[in-house]
């Protein structure tokens, strides 16, 4: 009577063994989409806060030479890599429309001018700044590739 509980018990330890071996990789999944998911949240929020920076100047008119140093300055405090960071300002303004303007390149300052600077006023100013998934990822290869983006929209004061 003895021999056979045993011989039972020893069924049932190799029945977990079995279930675990099973479980074990769909847990690790979940548990890896978990830290990715909070990792994307984490660099989307660090993007909107450096556009935040960039904006909270951009909206003053000043000096586009430092206003694009104003986001460099808060990717670098935030631990993003500039270079792996695509930099859009779009302006709006009462005759052109929105002129978008590209900050890494040299006609930034064909679109930053005076002129359009007034026309802007109390118009919005947008500042986009992405970054494709992979350049951050853990396993790149494992989520297809997409662009994270954080952006911020403030309106131009209306001040001279």
């Amino acid at each position: 009577m003895n021999i056979s509980i045993a011989m039972a018990h020893k069924k049932e330890r190799g029945s977990i063994a079995a279930e675990f071996v099973i479980l074990l990789p769909i847990f690790l999944l979940i548990l890896f989409a978990i830290v990715e998911f909070g990792r994307t949240m984490a660099i989307k929020n660090k993007l909107t806060t450096a556009a935040r920076e960039g904006a909270r100047f951009g909206i003053r008119g000043g000096d586009i030479d430092v206003l694009y140093n104003k986001i460099i300055d808060a990717l670098n405090q935030e631990k993003i890599t500039p270079e792996n960071v695509a930099k859009t300002l779009l302006l709006t303004t009462s005759t052109s429309g929105t002129i978008e303007v590209n900050l890494d390149s040299e006609d930034k300052y064909s679109s930053w001018t005076a002129d359009n600077l007034l026309d802007s006023r109390g118009l919005p100013l947008q500042i986009i700044l992405s970054i494709p998934y992979h350049a951050y990822a853990f396993v790149p290869e494992f989520i297809p590739d997409f662009t994270i983006a954080g952006s911020v929209t403030m309106r131009r004061e209306m001040i001279n």
